[in-house]
């Protein structure tokens, strides 16, 4: 009687079965990570955002002077890259307030090209307006709105897929100085 050995193992097909379905999940997986790091960045951007405008509401309640005095006050203002503009006098003073006394009007001025400047640096995509309501008898408030523009990670969509695109953000804050 001969004997017989019976062969156990995997077949080539089995296999490479398996590595296929490990390839998928390590694809997956990819795509999460990708997906937390631009969420990560995403959330980076938009956390110095909110300082800088807080750091700029900062300022503003520091200048009582100007930013709470309805006949002094700018109605609108904003800043682009370091450049700033108004409908009143800030973007003509060009005073550097850091070593001399400067007037309310002067250290607005300068409290907001050196915030502008800062932006810039930290945000180069963004952009921010400001508008106060300035009636007389009544507090002065001020609404800022920073928007910037971000990579956004793509997702399919029907049968295309895009890998990122540009999405304007927004910021806005709320100041009574």
């Amino acid at each position: 009687m001969p004997m017989t050995s019976s062969a156990r193992g995997f077949s080539l097909i089995e296999v490479m079965i398996t590595l296929v379905v490990i390839g998928f999940g390590l694809m997956g997986v990819m795509r999460m990570q990708a997906s937390a790091i631009a969420s990560t960045s995403s959330a980076g951007t938009r956390a110095l955002v909110a300082l800088q405008a807080r750091s700029l509401s900062a300022a503003m309640r520091a200048n009582t002077a100007f930013w709470a005095d309805p006949a002094a006050v700018s109605t609108q203002f904003g800043a682009v890259g370091t450049a700033i503009s108004d409908n009143g006098s800030l973007d003509s003073q060009t005073a550097n307030c850091v070593n001399v006394t400067c007037s309310p009007l002067q250290l607005a001025s300068f409290d907001l090209r050196e915030w502008a400047r800062g932006m810039d640096q930290m945000v180069p995509s963004y952009e921010a307006d400001g508008e106060c309501n300035a009636n007389p008898g009544a507090p002065v408030r001020c609404r800022l709105t920073i928007t910037w523009q971000e990579k956004q990670l793509g997702v399919n969509q029907g049968s295309s897929a895009t890998a990122s695109a540009n999405v304007a953000q927004s910021f806005v804050l709320l100041v009574q100085p």
